[in-house]
């Protein structure tokens, strides 16, 4: 009767054993990985609006369908604001970084976390294409033709991307012209 449960004894060691060593491991790396996303969040804020020296969160602002708001400094003046939003695209949520300046032009964007098409939608991730943002004020609105102003050329084979990238952008723009107008609350 003793060896019959020798084997699951044994499974119940190891299955022990493994769990602290997979909590110790992580004990140790969960502090290096905040600070490198902590890292990689303030170099995103320094890539969409880059005449910011330093960010603080936008504090008492109760924005429905954002994730953050930063207000972007120059010592202690304003120069403009970095928007994170969350939008549907195809493969699920979008979540962006929108930097808009104090005359509410895109000044830059950056695609924080993406689950879209490698080689379609993930696209919109590039350079080239975030690029197309900078300076519009909106609405963006997404052609499949030649973009004219705060027009967006669809990525081919991506347009609910696209679309999703143009939607943000724009809640980014209210969100300014809502903090902009004093209608945060």
């Amino acid at each position: 009767m003793g060896n019959a449960f020798r084997p699951a004894w044994v499974l119940l060691a190891v299955t022990a054993l493994t769990g602290l060593l997979l909590g110790f491991v992580q004990n140790i790396t969960a502090e290096p990985i905040r600070l490198t996303r902590e890292r990689e969040r303030a170099e995103a804020l320094r890539r969409a609006l880059p005449a910011a020296e330093t960010f603080r969160p936008l504090e008492g602002a109760a924005i429905p369908g954002t994730v953050s708001v930063e207000e972007a400094l120059v010592g202690e003046r304003l120069v403009g604001l970095c928007v994170t939003v969350d939008t549907a695209g195809y493969g699920g949520d979008v979540r962006l970084l929108v930097g808009i300046d104090n005359d509410g032009a895109v000044t830059g964007l950056e695609v924080l976390s993406h689950s879209e098409t490698p080689g379609l939608g993930a696209k919109a991730a590039e350079v080239a294409f975030r690029a197309r943002f900078s300076g519009m004020t909106g609405p963006v609105e997404v052609t499949k033709q030649e973009p004219r102003v705060n027009e967006i050329e669809a990525i081919s084979g991506a347009t609910i991307t696209t679309r999703a990238v143009a939607d943000g952008v724009n809640r980014a723009l209210e969100v300014f012209r809502q903090v902009k107008g004093g209608g945060v609350s």
